[in-house]
């Protein structure tokens, strides 16, 4: 399961996350590729992320207030970095 959470542009996580390079972006708006996420935590969505690393994938799990979430595309398939109509940039 993949999960492309889109970032609200105004929070203050979205704009530490465009200067950083996100995981891409979906329409302008920076977004991150997961692979779970846990949304029962009134304050927070609990996310994990696979990130390449010299050589290796490290597991990177960020807690993101719901405030700073504008929305999340969830995809049940195994289409690797291709989310909708648009690939995602690297």
């Amino acid at each position: 399961m993949t999960y492309l959470i889109v970032l609200d542009p105004q929070s203050v996580t979205s704009r530490c996350y465009a200067s950083k390079g996100p995981d891409g972006t979906w329409f302008g708006q920076p977004c991150l590729v997961c692979t779970s996420m846990d949304a029962s935590h009134p304050l927070y969505l609990a996310v994990q992320r696979e990130v390449q690393h010299m050589g290796s994938t490290l597991k990177q799990r960020l807690h993101i207030p719901h405030e700073a979430v504008a929305f999340v595309i969830e995809d049940g398939g195994n289409q690797g970095r291709q989310q909708g109509f648009r690939s995602i940039a690297a």
